[in-house]
């Protein structure tokens, strides 16, 4: 609850009127007029309107003491913060096979975001420059359990020069080993002129740049590896008590070998067959987490067509291979895994060479197994009559045996693609331990805010007390640093210097250019009894940045309007919605605030503490947090807990519209990182969204006044328990429903009865769908697990609604 600061005089104007009427008859008994058309009244009540002013600032005086001594000791409004998100560009398609593949997007480009329900324009700044390449994902092969040890987990689309994944996977299966790489196939110039002949392409060769790879983790609502929707809550476990958040052990490598070394691809290779790659950044701590992976491509690469891979690659997949030569054509019949005999036409043996009629008539009529027509193209002599089973494409056999699969990766005039293959072999059992949504090419981050450059803000009076004020605001906050991203120059008897910000003038050196900033309004002032540039002296904002608010978290796929142009890109976009976006903090908020933070000063000891500190973490909209002292997430029940001395676990509700509010990975990762540094060494920290507890039914009969609407009043109630039960604007005080508070039946029937038109409620009736084994569920009241929260669904309440009789 907010401080209240008592009120040193109470007296309001009402109180002082009636006061001096009181002492009128007692020091003037001749005063006998008091009523309010008399002269003299009106002056009593202008005197009591100057007196209760007066007061009025009497009590400010607590209020104004508690500030100055916030200001003290330097507890501040958090300032707005800006929203972040990674755009994705796509790459204008190449007319000419020698076009340059790479394409420079520079720092501080632009992109408009495109919702005209936002209530102002709003501008995406990318945070640095980016090479592109003109290229594509163009398969991803992952590891899995199982008879077949292969997926691919990708599906392309030749006509738009785009890769969807069908699912989530692990990257390196689910037990990660040195046989059991995650394999990714690139493919150059993602859409191909269809009248071009795949050699016209021949001479492309992929670029020796510093390859970005965006690795997107699966995150609340995505598909899972068995394709089924994640819903939470997601765990993560902080550094320092046991996850390795550094880079593990994960060794790049891309294919350099020949085709004639194919063999166990891609597990096994013969020695120089894949060429290690340097790891220039790597945020994504081996495959754990989202984020960018930077590899520096090496001046030679081999790529080839997976078409050209052996059988037993295929086999790998769970599927046969498409014949090429006539040998192929023959063992794949006599394997025994097929039943060709039945798709093979006069049609397709003639394309491949076969006219002669009685030839012809063997093996449509006379084979009615596949070993069979083996046997008879045993007899055929090759020398007068080649076969070409490379006649027919791999659709065409698909087509007559639907086990002859085609990868779904890129093709071109009924060819699979060659691909340049660079592949990820785990060295460590930390190693991808995230779950993978999609890897994408040419993402880089990118900040609600907009740059400007030499703002002048006028010159120097040579003046101590002189302010400036920057003409847009507020200054954004760098979410590196914490500090406003400004750089203010001064430019004395003609020569420019940069000046540095200070929080405040305390122990500065009297000949120290600082200045200080206020973010909100962007004033800028200068020491009062130090350094003061001199008259004349310009004084310019080289550089700054200006956003912030939650207003800049849109939704995926709006932030698409380049503002200008960048040459050979055709569009942009963002595949995930922007988020850490928030508004400055309000001086209520503020005050709320600080008896916390003097409470923990910036510290974790006690459940309490980390609570406190997890929902004020700067850039994630935290709207509770719970600490469990002495608990641990389960290992293999989601949403349980287990007893474990010195582990605290943190259960965030963050602020969302869903209907079951879960943080997403990178909002755990930010809570992590805020805790990680405030916690006792020996402290074993967890964060967590919060368990859901489903509520299997509500019913109750509501007896209501004769003529009231039924609809209205059904609506109407359900409406009240819904917002009751909600995870934000619930509970009895409107502020969310408390972290395992039981649901009282008392409650429910005050919140029905409140209905209008409500005159009676009985027979009320709740339930859970599975009762938790670790709460007391009474007659009247439904136990929640400590760290949960009621979920109720609209379509759960049943209420008979009847007038009422009486």
């Amino acid at each position: 609850m907010p401080l209240e600061a008592p009120q040193l005089d109470r007296r309001t104007f009402e109180d002082l009127v009636k006061e001096a009427r009181e002492r009128i008859p007692r020091f003037t008994p001749e005063w006998t007029n008091l009523n309010d058309s008399d002269p003299g009244m009106t002056l009593v009540k202008l005197q009591a309107w100057l007196t209760e002013t007066i007061l009025f600032e009497l009590n400010r005086l607590p209020q104004a003491a508690y500030i100055k001594f916030l200001n003290l000791i330097h507890v501040e409004p958090h300032p707005a913060r800006a929203a972040r998100a990674e755009l994705q560009f796509k790459l204008a398609k190449l007319k000419r096979p020698e076009d340059v593949l790479t394409v420079p997007i520079p720092a501080a480009a632009a992109v408009d975001v495109d919702d005209p329900e936002l209530a102002r324009p709003l501008t995406f700044e990318t945070d640095h420059a980016l090479v592109a390449i003109n290229a594509a994902v163009g398969a991803v092969l992952a590891p899995r359990a199982g008879a077949n040890p292969i997926e691919l987990v990708t599906s392309y689309d030749d006509a738009k020069g785009e890769t969807s994944f069908l699912h989530a996977f692990r990257p390196f299966g689910p037990a990660p080993a040195a046989s059991k790489p995650l394999v990714i196939g690139l493919a150059l110039r993602p859409i191909l002129d269809a009248k071009e002949p795949i050699g016209a392409y021949s001479q492309d060769v992929l670029p020796a740049i510093e390859l970005d790879l965006h690795f997107d983790m699966a995150g609340i609502g995505d598909a899972d590896a068995a394709g089924a929707a994640i819903e939470g809550p997601l765990l993560r476990q902080c550094a320092g008590s046991g996850t390795v958040e550094a880079s593990v052990a994960v060794r790049w490598q891309i294919y350099t070998g020949s085709a004639a070394s194919f063999a166990g691809f891609p597990a096994g290779s013969a020695p120089g067959e894949w060429t290690d790659l340097p790891i220039r950044g790597d945020d994504t701590a081996g495959l754990a987490r989202t984020g960018h992976l930077r590899l520096q491509l090496p001046q030679r690469a081999a790529r080839f067509s997976p078409e050209a891979l052996p059988a037993a690659f295929f086999e790998s997949l769970g599927l046969i291979k498409p014949p090429t030569t006539l040998a192929e054509l023959k063992e794949v019949l006599r394997s025994g895994d097929t039943d060709m005999v039945m798709g093979l036409d006069d049609a397709h043996w003639q394309k491949m060479g076969i006219t002669d009629p009685a030839t012809l008539n063997t093996l449509l009529n006379d084979c009615t197994e596949d070993s069979d027509i083996a046997d008879a193209l045993d007899a055929i002599d090759t020398s007068t009559t080649p076969i070409d089973v490379a006649a027919l494409t791999p659709e065409a056999w698909a087509e007559i045996e639907p086990r002859l699969a085609v990868l779904p990766a890129p093709r071109h005039q009924g060819a699979a693609r060659p691909l340049y293959w660079i592949r990820a072999v785990p060295l460590d059992a930390a190693a991808g331990s995230g779950l993978v949504s999609a890897i994408r090419l040419n993402m880089v981050p990118a900040t609600a805010a907009l740059t400007r450059l030499a703002e002048r803000l006028g010159a120097s009076d040579g003046r101590p007390t002189q302010t400036f004020a920057l003409s847009r605001t507020p200054v954004l906050i760098d979410p590196d640093t914490g500090a406003p991203d400004l750089e203010l120059s001064v430019a004395e008897a003609g020569e420019p210097a940069l000046w540095t910000r200070v929080d405040d003038f305390y122990a500065q050196p009297s000949d120290a250019r600082v200045y200080t900033l206020d973010p909100a309004t962007g004033a800028i002032a200068f020491a009062p009894r130090g350094r003061t540039p001199v008259a004349g002296a310009v004084i310019t904002a080289a550089r700054y940045r200006t956003g912030g608010g939650a207003i800049g978290n849109v939704g995926a796929g709006t932030i698409t309007k380049i503002r200008g142009s960048i040459r050979n890109v055709q569009g942009v976009t963002n595949p995930r919605p922007a988020s850490g976006g928030m508004d400055a903090e309000s001086f209520d908020e503020t005050l709320l605030r600080a008896p916390h933070d003097l409470r923990a000063r910036d510290r974790a000891v006690s459940a309490e503490d980390f609570a406190d500190l997890a929902a004020n973490v700067p850039g994630v909209p935290v709207h509770r947090a719970y600490a469990l002292a002495n608990r641990r997430p389960h290992p293999t029940t989601t949403g349980t807990y287990q007893t474990l001395p010195g582990a605290v676990t943190v259960v965030v509700l963050p602020i969302s519209k869903e209907a079951r509010p879960q943080p997403s990975d990178a909002q755990l990762r930010a809570v992590c990182d805020h805790l990680d540094t405030r916690r006792l060494i020996t402290t074993q920290l967890f964060v967590t969204g919060p368990r859901y507890v489903p509520l299997a039914h509500l019913r109750a009969t509501i007896a209501i006044a004769p003529g009231a609407d039924l609809g209205t009043v059904g609506s109407a109630a359900s409406g009240a328990l819904l917002r009751f039960l909600h995870p934000l604007e619930g509970g009895r005080d409107g502020r969310g429903w408390p972290f395992g508070a039981p649901i009282d039946f008392a409650d429910l029937y005050d919140q029905l009865l409140a209905v209008a038109e409500v005159r009676r409620v009985s027979g009320l009736q709740m339930a859970v769908e599975a009762p938790a084994t670790d709460t007391d569920t009474l007659g009247d009241v439904v136990g929640i697990p400590a760290g949960g929260l009621p979920w109720l669904r609209p379509e759960r309440i049943d209420l008979n609604i009847v007038y009422d009789a009486r």
